[in-house]
């Protein structure tokens, strides 16, 4: 037999079955709740679920405990935002049974995956990208031939940061110089291989 102060929460599984957690057995851990007052529907996030109630049954005596879950104030946001249509003030929301079954059928990890994913994804295109680039140049870098101003040809180099060791002209100044922008560089034409 239950005693007279003794509140009961009811969880509902994906399979129908209830189980029933006695008020005494809940251990602090941050928990979202479903409470029914009348005609209304509270969605709210606590981190000791004993010490909300208590503070909650001085407030309203006249309450159920619909369903408790686990979740954090991010998951009480989205439900705040999935069950928007019946809010009516702050946490409180009209009495619909769609209310209910938003509330247990919601998985935070489901939505975080997705966007954790979207995430990975455009992060892997991108290195991807940058691995592409990387190996493309590596392999197939274009051999710099230099000139003299009257168009002579003087040596072929293997790379834009050999020239700059060696004779000390800016990388950035060679690539200007070889697609057309500049003249020269350094004090000669340059062209690719």
């Amino acid at each position: 037999m239950l005693g007279k102060n003794c509140i009961f929460v009811v969880k509902f599984s994906r399979w129908g079955k209830i189980f029933v957690d006695y008020f005494n057995k809940i251990k602090a851990s941050q928990m979202l709740y479903l409470i029914e007052s009348g005609n209304y529907y509270k969605i709210g996030y606590c981190i000791n679920l004993k010490n909300r109630l208590i503070t909650y049954d001085t407030n309203n005596p006249d309450y159920k405990v619909i369903t408790t879950k686990d979740g954090n104030r991010t998951d009480e946001f989205i439900l705040h935002k999935l069950c928007n249509k019946f809010h009516y003030r702050n946490e409180w929301f009209h009495k619909d049974p769609e209310i209910i079954t938003v509330f247990i059928e919601y998985e935070y990890s489901t939505w975080l995956d997705r966007q954790i994913q979207d995430l990975i994804k455009q992060e892997t295109k991108i290195r991807k990208r940058e691995r592409y680039l990387k190996t493309y140049v590596s392999k197939n870098r274009n051999k710099l031939k230099q000139y003299d101003m009257d168009g002579n040809y003087i040596q072929t180099w293997t790379s834009q940061k050999e020239v700059q060791r060696q004779l000390g002209i800016s990388v950035s100044t060679l690539s200007k110089c070889v697609r057309g922008y500049l003249k020269h560089a350094g004090g000669y034409k340059w062209s690719y291989d």
